[in-house]
């Protein structure tokens, strides 16, 4: 399967205030949990885990994950698999320190599925 990397503006910020050495392992981790993916599939390790977010969309289920770069910094990202295409998609969302966890993913959750609430609230109503 194919792979595909995305990152958002926001991953790239977070990227590019780090020093050097630290961009490095971050994308040596990221190479590494890709090649691992392509390898194994879609699946938790100990360097990888999912995050499980009830979405309030019946249905539809996360593919958030964090990935462990050191002691003391993650990458959150999405890992889908595009059968019609023939991809595993990546996208890059943040890289944060790994004692602020949940205040960046209460932040993303919040901005992410407030949209896909919002349109199943409508189509709810409509029905």
């Amino acid at each position: 399967m194919e792979t595909l990397i995305e990152s958002t503006k926001r991953f790239e910020k977070d990227l590019n205030k780090l020093n050097s050495f630290d961009k490095n392992k971050v994308v040596k981790a990221i190479n590494n949990c890709v090649n691992w993916v392509g390898e194994n599939g879609i699946y938790s390790s100990d360097k990888l885990s999912r995050l499980k977010i009830h979405s309030h969309i019946e249905g539809y289920e996360s593919s958030l994950y964090l990935l462990k770069i050191d002691r003391k910094k993650r990458v959150m990202l999405c890992i889908d698999e595009d059968p019609i295409f023939g991809q595993i998609i990546f996208t890059l969302f943040r890289v944060f320190p790994a004692d602020k966890i949940e205040e960046n993913i209460k932040g993303f959750v919040e901005s992410m599925y407030q949209r896909l609430r919002e349109e199943s609230e409508e189509a709810q109503l409509i029905t």
